[in-house]
């Protein structure tokens, strides 16, 4: 059995959603500070309110820019494929000491106290009371809702399969997939495709010839090849890296990152990006 912190977790990626996630999170530091006054905070007397409101500020500003400086600096970090739960929780944690490091330097600003590694231990103990439990109850929860989302509806999705033991006929058309290298076109049974990855300037074309796996890298872009499929409805964009034979998906499994597609031929799994969840459905209800 996997560790639960183990478990693979989604990592956002929509800029709309970190945007209203930062705005939550800061509004309810504002709100906690101001109407609770923890931590000798109601000292301040009349300016308890606009100093709740700079901490609430201070907040959303600290996750924005970690949620897109550091997050678009270090894509390799924040790859999907090895996100789980347990580094989504680091990540909060690394949340939280930020927070609290910009909140010890406004508040030394102000003359709260004096800037020292004690002051600065404090506000980091008083940010982690106040964020790390919500934030990590809502981790748990939403992993748990969305694993068994996803469980569920890929039984209904595998309920529909059909699985292609098509290995290439006469009467279908061949399919010419270019190369930006001269002399490397790939020609082929667009049924024999399983799926297409896309590899930097390369995709990698997966492909049954004569009842054997192969692999060919070809030099071109995705939208070009995606392009030359378009024809062929059994082709399906399941992800920005992807391109899925869906004629020849094996099996769906779910967690809460959302669908994986399995092909009986190999071992790798194929990532449907979530909002191609709705494309995904119908494109295996037409070919049920």
């Amino acid at each position: 059995m996997i560790p639960f912190f183990a478990r693979p977790y989604p990592f956002e990626k929509s800029s709309r959603r970190r945007v209203i996630s930062s705005v939550l999170f800061g509004l309810f530091v504002f709100l906690f500070l101001f109407l609770f006054r923890p931590f000798q905070i109601d000292g301040l007397d009349s300016q308890v309110f606009f100093v709740a409101l700079i901490f609430g500020l201070i907040c959303t500003v600290s996750m924005l820019f970690l949620s897109f400086i550091v997050v678009e600096l270090l894509p390799a970090v924040f790859s999907e494929r090895r996100w789980t739960v347990f580094r989504e929780f680091l990540w909060v944690c690394f949340h939280c000491l930020f927070i609290g490091l910009m909140n010890a330097l406004f508040a030394a600003s102000v003359g709260m106290g004096p800037f020292t590694w004690k002051f600065i231990g404090i506000f980091e103990l008083y940010t982690l009371a106040i964020g790390i439990f919500p934030i990590t109850v809502s981790i748990l929860l939403s992993e748990m809702r969305l694993s068994a989302r996803y469980r569920n509806a890929s039984r209904d999705l595998n309920a529909q399969l059909h699985p292609s033991e098509n290995s290439g006929s006469a009467d279908v058309q061949e399919v010419v997939l270019p190369s930006d290298n001269k002399n490397e076109d790939l020609i082929l049974d667009p049924m024999n495709i399983l799926f297409l990855e896309a590899a930097d300037n390369y995709v990698q074309v997966v492909f049954m010839e004569h009842g054997i796996l192969q692999k060919r890298l070809l030099r071109a872009t995705m939208k070009t090849l995606n392009d030359r499929l378009a024809g062929n409805n059994a082709f399906l964009r399941v992800h920005k890296s992807y391109l899925v034979n869906c004629s020849r998906i094996g099996r769906v499994s779910g967690n809460a990152q959302g669908y994986k597609l399995h092909f009986k031929e190999l071992a790798d799994t194929v990532p449907v990006s979530r909002k191609q969840n709705e494309a995904l459905r119908s494109a295996l209800s037409a070919h049920a």
